[in-house]
Parts: structure tokens; sequence; C-alpha cells
């Protein structure tokens, strides 16, 4: 369901592009068979140090086949790293397509590779869904936006 296996064979045809997939879980030996051979593509297993792991990537893709939030995805719009993720129900509440990330059709290969082409090569392209990314997170998920939505919920269900 996260779409590992998915990315990286679609990476195998973007030689160019490195791959970097942190985490571990079931699937991670299956990860390791299928990326053996391409050197674009790491698997680095449990990342302790998240600054270390964002401060080393230019884009941000979320391939998931179902995803109820991502907070992963608000993680790297904060650092201003453009996030490029699959049709699912939570990142669609977080992105809007070309303003804050890029929305692309589960299991599309060839939609993944377009786009990540696209921010490879249209460095005003990443710098609008960058900046427009740290947007997002000021506005409508900081500490800020949470309290003032929090009371405003508490005072409508307290007025009622």
């Amino acid at each position: 369901k996260k779409g590992f296996a998915f990315l990286i064979n679609a990476l195998k045809n973007l030689p160019d592009i490195e791959l970097i997939i942190a985490g571990t879980g079931p699937s991670e030996k299956k990860l390791i068979k299928i990326s053996k051979g391409y050197k674009n593509i790491k698997l680095i297993g449990w990342v302790n140090d998240k600054e270390s792991f964002f401060s080393k990537i230019d884009v941000f893709c979320l391939p998931s086949t179902v995803e109820p939030f991502g907070l992963v995805i608000l993680e790297a719009m904060a650092r201003g790293i453009p996030v490029i993720s699959t049709n699912c129900k939570g990142p669609n509440d977080i992105i809007t397509h070309y303003n804050n990330g890029i929305i692309i059709k589960i299991n599309c290969r060839d939609q993944l590779m377009e786009q990540l082409k696209s921010l490879k090569e249209k460095l005003d392209l990443r710098k609008k869904i960058s900046n427009n990314g740290i947007k997002t997170i000021k506005y409508k998920y900081s500490i800020n936006e949470y309290k003032k939505n929090l009371f405003y919920f508490l005072n409508n269900i307290h007025g009622n």
C-alpha cells in the first residue's frame, strides 16, 4: 500500500535521478531485491535524524495506494521540499495540484516519470511549489491555525 515497489520500478528508467527510500517494514527484503544493481536507488533503512534525511532530497514522493492523511507530506512542505503524491484521500486534502504539490494517478509510472523530469528541469516550478507548500503549512497547519480552529469549533459546540 505504500507504493515503494512502484516507485523503485519507475526510477529504474531514470538513471539520472537518485531515489532515496527511508524506513523499514515488511516489504524491505523485496525492495532490496528489486533495487539491486541500480546505482541511483538507495534504501537507507530507519532514519532517526529527519533533518539530515530531508536535507539530502530535492523532491519528496509519496507513492501510496492508500494514505489516510500523510503527515510526512507536511514535514516535507515545512522544509520547502516540493511534493509529488498519488491521488489518495489524505494527500488530496493537503495538496492543490500544481500549486503546493503535484498529484499523480496511483501506479501511473509514465505520469510519475514525467512529473519528476519536469521538477528536475523547471526550477521556477520547483520554487513555486516549494513556496506554496511553506505557505500551506503556515496558514493551514501551524499551531496557531490549529488553536484558532479548535477554539472556533469549541465555541460553536458550547454555544449550541
